[in-house]
């Protein structure tokens, strides 16, 4: 039988390697998590861990929004 974290769908970040991945404190992740603004943030006991689709699904939408707000700054006209 193969090991439940084979499935992709179920592989996870634990709150360390997401703040080293970000570059931000793990205090800071877990708020986020508490507060319910990180992206596949959910319990498992007393840990916290996130899922990996969810977030990197985010992590895209985000560069995708600042790829489309980068383009409309560079189209549109200086001064208005």
């Amino acid at each position: 039988m193969p090991s439940p974290t084979a499935d992709p769908a179920l592989e996870t970040f634990t709150i360390p390697q997401l703040a080293k991945r970000w570059a931000v404190s793990d205090s800071h992740l877990y708020r986020l998590a508490r507060r319910g603004e990180l992206p596949g943030a959910f319990q498992l006991g007393a840990a916290v861990r996130i899922s990996k689709a969810a977030l990197l699904a985010w992590e895209a939408k985000l560069v995708e929004s600042a790829e489309a707000n980068a383009i409309a700054r560079t189209s549109t006209p200086e001064g208005g």
